[in-house]
């Protein structure tokens, strides 16, 4: 079995492989991330305060695409400590994160935002 730590890891690697694959266009690796992204945050879920809290901690990561994912995952653990990451994606990161942190907090915003994984 993976230690948090390990699982951490790999949804960090998988969050900036994702990002990197679509700024290159090449959608088979953005979803093979995408997935492993999933695949690393139902891991962590699973393993309940203590995996969440990994998920959370993920704020902290200096790579804006890595906060996204842990925000986006964070608003259903750590709503406004999730939301102030956002935020400041909104405002300080590049155009692809920036976009995907104004999406994600519109449709939470608007109660529509699903993370039914």
């Amino acid at each position: 079995m993976k230690s948090i730590e390990e699982i951490a890891i790999s949804y960090t690697d998988a969050a900036i492989a994702h990002y990197e694959s679509t700024i290159n266009g090449d959608y088979k690796k953005a979803n093979k991330a995408h997935d492993k992204v999933v695949k690393c945050y139902k891991e962590l879920k699973s393993i309940g305060e203590e995996g969440l809290n990994a998920i959370v901690e993920l704020l902290n990561h200096p790579n804006h695409a890595v906060q996204g994912w842990s925000a986006t995952h964070s608003l259903f653990i750590k709503p406004e400590r999730a939301k102030l990451v956002i935020m400041d994606i909104i405002k300080n990161g590049d155009v692809h994160n920036s976009f995907n942190a104004k999406m994600v907090l519109s449709e939470w915003e608007k109660g529509k935002l699903k993370v039914n994984f």
